[in-house]
């Protein structure tokens, strides 16, 4: 049997010096015109979360936090990938973090994965400014999957139960519910065909 081991990433794989806060801050000022209160702690938070409780905590509603959540979050990863290439905030991989991932990867009886509050494109492009390839991590849950962080075990459960079945070619619940779908829309127009041909038939007899 095959254990799950899931990475957080600011703070357990790498540190960037801040390069999230600060790329987050100017897309909440660009956006919503105030970065939110400077004493807020991203720590531990969704991306999402970041944006809704810092614009909650400046008067903004729901409505508008949502409406603007999209452009907000494009904002932020704009410009994450030109904090993360300045030099002064050279983000690393926190010590023997190579040699712990690779040996996951290698290990027969684990899965190697991420569990993360960045939404996925923001953790891919860390995870590449620390030089560790997002593609090795097999099984993944991020802040893009859901605002609230307690929600994202459950996903990376799921995905790797999907996985799992489709390396033993057994149907996920996605292709069974599309199956199922497939095989119900076929037995109706079976019925519809056969009703179709007892009219007819009903028709020439009338005729005969």
């Amino acid at each position: 049997m095959k254990h799950v081991v899931l990475f957080d990433i600011d703070g357990t794989l790498l540190l960037s010096h801040g390069s999230g806060r600060v790329a987050m801050e100017s897309a909440l000022i660009a956006t919503f015109g105030t970065a939110g209160p400077a004493t807020y702690r991203y720590d531990g938070k969704t991306d999402k979360l970041i944006v809704r409780e810092t614009m909650r905590a400046e008067g903004f509603t729901d409505e508008v936090i949502d409406a603007r959540m999209p452009i907000v979050l494009e904002r932020y990863l704009d410009g994450l990938h030109v904090a993360l290439a300045d030099a002064t905030r050279k983000a690393y991989a926190l010590p023997g973090i190579h040699e712990i991932v690779n040996e996951v990867e290698r290990a027969d009886d684990l899965v190697l994965g991420l569990l993360t509050g960045n939404v996925m494109t923001g953790a891919r492009a860390k995870l590449r400014a620390v030089e560790l390839e997002f593609d090795r991590f097999v099984v993944g849950a991020f802040g893009s999957d859901h605002e609230d962080r307690p929600q994202l075990p459950p996903i990376a459960r799921a995905r790797e139960c999907a996985a799992r079945l489709r390396r033993a070619g057994r149907p996920t619940r996605d292709h069974r519910r599309h199956t199922g779908r497939r095989t119900l829309r076929s037995r109706r127009r079976r019925a519809r065909d056969r009703r179709r041909h007892r009219r007819l038939h009903g028709r020439a007899a009338r005729r005969a």
